[in-house]
């Protein structure tokens, strides 16, 4: 996989905080939004490393079958994120971050895709997963800093929306790449 797709791929993983940040409503409290922007970024590249260590456990069982594998799931993702845009440019966002309490479970759902495309790391050996974190960490923290002190408004929702479609393009693009160029 070249530099490219990595680049993609960690940009549409990155891009699914900022619904649940424009949720969060930060105007009194700046530092207990940083804080919550710091624990969703580190729940997210939690489990993007928990999905490539699983991945690396017993998605070798499945090694004849990488291929469509590895469509399947960018695709079902890619088409899946696509579909949550139209519900987020409706003011319907899936996770919202209320309550300061629930922010681990919150962020948790919020980054089952990160998980489950941490799991078809597995299958792409070559590249640095270190570097996939690193990535990963800084897009998102750069993604869900402004959007948890931005108001929500039709323009952020429209603007969080075009992110979610073109994450979900993104990954629908590399699902075909990548299930007939391995």
């Amino acid at each position: 996989m070249n530099w490219f797709i990595h680049a993609l791929i960690i940009f549409s993983l990155s891009v699914q905080v900022v619904p649940a940040g424009l949720s969060y409503k930060a105007e009194k409290n700046k530092i207990k939004g940083a804080l919550v922007a710091v624990v969703m970024v580190f729940v997210e590249v939690m489990m993007f490393g928990l999905g490539k260590l699983l991945g690396s456990s017993f998605l070798h069982l499945l090694a004849n079958w990488k291929n469509g594998i590895v469509f399947a799931v960018f695709f079902i993702t890619g088409v899946r994120m696509i579909m949550d845009a139209f519900k987020i440019r409706k003011g319907k966002v899936a996770y919202r971050l209320v309550e300061p309490k629930f922010v681990f479970l919150t962020a948790v759902a919020q980054s089952i895709n990160t998980f489950i495309i941490g799991l078809m790391f597995y299958f792409f050996p070559h590249i640095d997963f270190k570097t996939s974190l690193i990535a990963l960490s800084l897009l998102s923290f750069f993604m869900i800093l402004p959007s948890i002190f931005t108001p929500q408004n039709r323009i952020s929702l429209s603007f969080a929306a075009v992110l979610y479609v073109l994450g979900g393009g993104f990954f629908v693009l590399t699902a075909f790449y990548l299930g007939f160029a391995l």
